[in-house]
């Protein structure tokens, strides 16, 4: 394999270094890293045992083939503070996790349903949850875990750790092997980083190939009806008043303001009420920061399940791991996290973990 430059640019910018960062720490020019990520300079042995050793990637990872991304579903859910390093750093993160993922599915089967429904005349992005609910055979009412529901049928969801007011989500489908991918800020409240993986999977269904102006206004209905689906919860809106709110909001694990806008757009509410209850939020301090109402944090762990199926069933070694997705140990750690020492477990409930079987050779 040869030096691919674009995994320079990707492993650099995961570590959140500008190119002049890098050059000062390898002590040359950035003239030259700049020519290097183009294309124009071959690197030599000793540049790249430098970065290898820089940026904590093994020489290997510099020489990874990229896996296409389409990125007309890249779409954050961030705020006007989020700065070009920082953007740049979170599509970083998503261009690992499509090697790491693309590789491993080079080994193993993994059983995947991502329904594509473009919003039409006939589908609304209401009818389109709807439909997406029934396809999956999700019971009536709220959502019980929306995560293990996602990596259920082969959407991968990733961690960060940034600022709550920079950034929420951004997802990414992979057309080579048909699975969607969420990156998503950790630090958000419950009920938001719900919402937000609720977004991302009807960017995932709706916007694939689709350039709509009103895709993020339309993510955002899809999101509302599929974890408030209208059939089920008109019955608690009707009437709606402030003191119930933290009660639905516990049982429906939505944000209180989530429900208030609920409740307006199945039209349970007049305007006059809508924004009285607002203004009560407002008044409260919940506008800034709601109660959480011991909704739990959900935990993604699909990625992690994969390695431990190799590790656990294929009988590959820690080691072999870490060659077969060309990472050092501190990734290889940073992946499995606390789970480092567990075995894959079955998940009780209504949801089970996705399937995965050997790949033929």
């Amino acid at each position: 394999m040869t030096f691919n430059p674009d995994m320079l640019r990707i492993a650099r910018e995961s570590r959140q270094m500008t190119q002049q960062e890098l050059a000062d720490k390898i002590k040359i020019s950035q003239v030259i890293i700049s020519k290097v990520e183009a294309g124009l300079n071959n690197p030599s042995e000793k540049f790249l045992e430098d970065i290898s050793q820089v940026l904590d990637y093994p020489i290997e990872f510099f020489k990874n083939d990229c896996y296409a991304l389409d990125m007309g579903v890249r779409l954050h859910r961030k705020k006007t503070s989020l700065l070009k390093k920082e953007e740049n750093y979170i599509d970083s993160i998503a261009s690992k996790n499509n090697i790491y993922i693309s590789k491993l599915l080079n080994f193993i089967d993994m059983d995947v349903n991502i329904p594509e429904i473009v919003v039409d005349e006939e589908n609304t992005p209401e009818s389109i949850a709807e439909e997406v609910r029934y396809i999956w055979d999700m019971p009536k009412g709220y959502v019980r875990n929306l995560t293990k529901i996602l990596e259920q049928f082969g959407i991968i969801i990733n961690e960060i750790d940034m600022h709550p007011k920079k950034f929420d989500g951004v997802s990414f489908y992979n057309k080579k092997y048909g699975f969607g991918f969420i990156i998503i800020n950790k630090n958000q409240p419950p009920d938001r980083y719900r919402f937000t993986l609720a977004h991302e999977l009807g960017h995932l269904i709706m916007h694939r190939n689709s350039l709509s102006a009103k895709r993020e206004d339309e993510a955002n209905s899809f999101a509302s009806s599929f974890l408030m689906p209208a059939k089920d919860i008109k019955e608690d809106l009707k009437n709606l008043e402030f003191w119930n709110l933290p009660n639905l909001k516990s049982m429906w694990r939505v944000s209180m303001s989530a429900l208030i806008r609920r409740a307006k757009d199945l039209e349970l509410i007049d305007e006059n009420k809508y924004k009285s209850l607002n203004v009560r939020l407002s008044q409260s301090g919940f506008r800034v920061t709601e109660p959480t109402m011991d909704i739990e944090k959900e935990e993604p762990t699909l990625l992690k399940d994969i390695i431990f199926y190799l590790y656990n069933e294929l009988d590959y070694s820690k080691t072999e791991m870490m060659k077969i997705l060309t990472i050092n140990e501190s990734d290889y750690l940073e992946i499995l996290g606390k789970c480092i020492n567990k075995r894959i477990k079955s998940v009780d409930g209504n949801v089970k973990v996705v399937d995965f079987h050997r790949k033929p050779k």
